[in-house]
């Protein structure tokens, strides 16, 4: 059964409310802000106060939350008046002007893989999703797109467009090795490679012949009447 819970520090008498399933006995929230505070203050510096304890928790904090206003109170180290984790845009993003390393991104994805969750996936969806109807930059890319479907690059851009484009996209794979690739393009795969069909059977290319036969280029490409 989960809770809502109140901590206050006794030091300064601000506060955070968050929710917490109730799996973890020693639980001290994971409010950005708040967290701040604790570093600062020690981590037996807050009373704790139960608000509500029952299966609705996360419903009945953001109740709370939006009938104190808590983000907008300057008591309050909420940072939103929303139960699930949302995006914070600029300065109030706790990685701004921050980048992992290449081992703390390992970690991050470590800590979910094989996990599931359920439950907050189902709270993420539709309006239960911080950004629901906010986010209008993902929706008009998501247009464009399905609006551009199987347009070429000078249909969308225009010719001299297109072609910086492609200039661009030519230079980024220069000196880069591609061993996937050039393996999926070699022989039938290559979508310039003309079939040829030798005593009834089909092959994707000549050189898938000469493999098959042990024939020569020149006499496979003669018995096809391939130029």
């Amino acid at each position: 059964m989960g809770y809502v819970y109140k901590h206050t520090i006794r030091k300064n008498g601000k506060w955070y409310i968050g929710s917490h399933n109730g799996k973890k006995k020693k639980y001290y929230g994971s409010g950005l802000l708040w967290n701040k505070a604790l570093e600062k203050y020690g981590y037996d510096s807050y009373d704790k106060e139960i608000l509500y304890e029952g299966d609705n928790y996360r419903e009945k904090e953001e109740l709370i939350l939006k009938e104190l206003d808590a983000a907008n109170d300057p008591m309050s180290y909420n940072m939103k008046n929303e139960s699930l984790g949302g995006s914070f845009p600029g300065e109030k993003n706790g990685m701004y002007g921050k980048k992992l390393t290449d081992e703390e991104k390992y970690k991050c994805g470590f800590a979910f893989r094989g996990k599931k969750r359920p439950d907050h996936s189902e709270k993420m969806k539709g309006e239960g999703n911080p950004v629901f109807g906010k986010n209008d930059h993902s929706w008009a890319i998501v247009s464009l797109a399905k609006n551009n479907a199987g347009k070429k690059y000078d249909e969308i851009h225009g010719k001299e467009k297109s072609e910086e484009i492609c200039k661009k996209m030519s230079n980024s794979h220069k000196g880069k090795k591609k061993p996937g690739t050039s393996k999926a393009m070699t022989g039938g795969g290559n979508s310039s490679a003309k079939s040829v069909i030798l005593n009834g059977k089909e092959y994707g290319c000549i050189k898938e012949a000469m493999e098959d036969t042990g024939l020569s280029r020149y006499k496979i490409k003669k018995l096809c009447n391939v130029k």
